[in-house]
Formats: C-alpha cells, sequence, structure tokens
C-alpha cells in the first residue's frame, strides 16, 4: 500500500496523456489472457467494443461493464482482467467499451456513447433481463447515469440490475469522506477528483442528475449492489447514495471492506479481499439474471 501511497504524491493527474499511457502499461501486466477466456474486438459506429466471453459462460447473458478512470482516462484493456473475474462468477459475457473520453470529449458524449451500446445489446435480441450494468469509479457513475437516462427518456426497459465498485457518485465532490479519508486513501485525492470533474462536466452545472446520480430521482430502479472500502475518499459517495435508493423503494445492498483501497478488485492476483469481492459480485449478477 505505501507504494501505491508514493505514487500518489508524485502523479500529476493534469497531465491526461502520461495518466492515460501509465493505465495502459500498468494494467497490461495483469492477468488476463487466459486459456478459458475467448476475446472478440469489434465496433459499434465508432465506439470500440470487446467481447471476453469465459467458456463456460451463458452466451444470452451479458454484464455491460464501464470502466473507470476519472471519464478521462481507461479502456477496454485497462479493465478487461477485472470483469474476466466478475464474469467468471456470474458465468455471462463481459461486453467493455470504449466510451469517449475528456477533455476531448465532455459531457453528455460519454454517456450518449453508453445509450448507443445498451441499445446495440436490444437491437442483437439479448432481452433486457439478461443484462447487467456494472462500472467502477466513474464507470460506477457512467453506468447509473445511463440507466436514470433511459428511464427518464422511456428509452427502453432497464436493465436486471446494477452492481457499482466504488462508484463515484457526486461530482460536486463536496460529501464529507473527501476530507476524513484524506490521509488513508493512498490513490486518490479531492483534488484530482475536482479536476477530473472539471474537465467533464465543462459548462453543465456539477449537481446535473446525469453528472452526480446523487442528486437524482432514484425511484423505479432495478436491484443494486454497491462495494466500497472504508479507507478511501469516495466513501460517502456509496454511503449516500445506498441511503437515498433505499429511500426511494430500491432493493439496495451496500458491502463495506475495511482498510483496502479504491477499486480494489483490480488488485486480484495479489488480494484475497479482491478475489472474495470479484467473486460476490459474480454471483449477484448471477442470481439477478434471468432468461
Amino acid at each position: 500500500m505505501s507504494s501505491l501511497s508514493l505514487v500518489k504524491k508524485r502523479v500529476n493527474f493534469k497531465d491526461i496523456a502520461k495518466l492515460r499511457s501509465g493505465m495502459e502499461l500498468a494494467t497490461s501486466f495483469l492477468p488476463s489472457f487466459q486459456e478459458k477466456v475467448h476475446y472478440t474486438s469489434f465496433k459499434i459506429e465508432a465506439i470500440n467494443c470487446k467481447w471476453v466471453l469465459p467458456t463456460d459462460a451463458e452466451t444470452n447473458k451479458v454484464l455491460l461493464y464501464f470502466h473507470g478512470g476519472g471519464y478521462a482516462v481507461g479502456s477496454v484493456q485497462t479493465h478487461q482482467s477485472v470483469v474476466i473475474q466478475i464474469c467468471k462468477h456470474s458465468k455471462t459475457k463481459g461486453l467493455l467499451f470504449d466510451y469517449s473520453l475528456s477533455p476531448e470529449h465532455q459531457f453528455p458524449t460519454a454517456l450518449e456513447d453508453a445509450i448507443k451500446v445498451y441499445q446495440y445489446l436490444l437491437a442483437q435480441g439479448y432481452a433486457p433481463q439478461q443484462i447487467a450494468f456494472g462500472g467502477d469509479s466513474a464507470g460506477g457513475g457512467l453506468a447509473m447515469a445511463a440507466m436514470l437516462y433511459i428511464r427518464d427518456k422511456m428509452l427502453a426497459p432497464l436493465p436486471a440490475c446494477y452492481i457499482g465498485l466504488s462508484p463515484w457518485m457526486d461530482l460536486t465532490c463536496q460529501n464529507t469522506s473527501l476530507s476524513s479519508n484524506a490521509n488513508t486513501d493512498v490513490m486518490l485525492s479531492k483534488e484530482s477528483l475536482r479536476y477530473m470533474a472539471s474537465i467533464y462536466i465543462g459548462k453543465e452545472a456539477a449537481n446535473h442528475p446525469y453528472i452526480s446520480p446523487l442528486f437524482a430521482e432514484l425511484e423505479g430502479l432495478p436491484p443494486i449492489y454497491i462495494q466500497v472500502c472504508d479507507a478511501e475518499i469516495l466513501l460517502d459517495d456509496s454511503v449516500l447514495f445506498a441511503a437515498k435508493v433505499k429511500h426511494a423503494g430500491v432493493d439496495v445492498q451496500i458491502d463495506i471492506y475495511e482498510k483496502l483501497v479504491h477499486v480494489w478488485h483490480t488488485f486480484w492476483p495479489f488480494f484475497s479481499e479482491a478475489r472474495e469481492a470479484n467473486k460476490k459480485l459474480g454471483l449477484y449478477v448471477k442470481s439477478q439474471l434471468s432468461d
């Protein structure tokens, strides 16, 4: 953990190009290309996509995964390893996609990309009850924003469920844990989040419900499962969102892990807690999807 803290102190979070190349390089060493997983890359219009298919997956069921990275970094490559781990337990196919990143593309371009991918799945014959939405950090917020948009615009029935891995639900960056956990979060800082938020939202208000789902009306959403760790600055995003969505009458479950890091799930080769968390996510998805 101390080495991660050192990286946090040294990284220039405004150097987006270096952050992108650094994440690509770091995650390239994670085991992904396993013998029992099949990969297919393709495009939906200009959106790069990748199927990951464990050999024992039910091919009519899908986890649509929204990668994290502050809306500015990340790709199908950086997150395929953790998606494979979840899909191994959910017995589903995984679909990752490269939504448009900031600052080149500001809100709502990433949201529009997400809607296109969901509509693609429906057009391919997948039923909503066969699809789960999932995402980590900014991707977790984007996945929730996409569900809210689909609901509000009545574009289609909502997916069967949602899983959030330390989701970023409030881009106003005002929650208490951003300060109270500043010394225990070895990866993120309030300053870096504020910068990432500013280059993503552009001229929109930070509390726009499709930017910060914490401020949305949350009735009518499918079952939700969130995992977060007590040491990270985004703790309150999960806790407050879970309380609000429960008040709205939505079936929600939240697990708070102790003394880990933001999206520890990606470190599954090293931490048993990550392997356990990924298994729980996968089994939750499996329990919610139907034919």
